[in-house]
């Protein structure tokens, strides 16, 4: 699927730059009375950009739910049960199914 890896990519940034600014204490957060919301997103688009350039032509594994909305089966709702799925996204938009063995004692 065309824009899969970008698309992937950028979400999983955005998450990652949002969890580091709440633990940044020198940024305002939005029950604080500085808090400005321009000033909040300018700093997330930055740290998101800097993120996706650091990260940019790595592969990335991902849970289904993590893919892009749209997908063809079998990706758009896959199975939950019956062992750990997961899926690598490279680079030129493959999608590829990755199924974990869980090891035993």
């Amino acid at each position: 699927m065309p824009g899969a890896y970008e698309y992937v990519l950028q979400r999983r940034c955005e998450l990652e730059a949002e969890m580091a600014m709440q633990a940044d204490l020198s940024i305002p957060s939005v029950l604080e009375d500085d808090y400005d919301e321009a000033v909040w997103e300018r700093e997330k688009a930055a740290r998101v950009a800097a993120l996706m350039d650091e990260r940019r032509g790595q592969p990335l594994r991902v849970q289904s739910w993590q893919l892009p909305p749209g997908l063809p089966p079998p990706f758009e709702h896959w199975p939950r049960g019956g062992g750990r799925r997961s899926f690598i996204v490279t680079p030129d938009d493959q999608i590829e199914l990755r199924t974990m063995r869980l090891r035993s004692a």
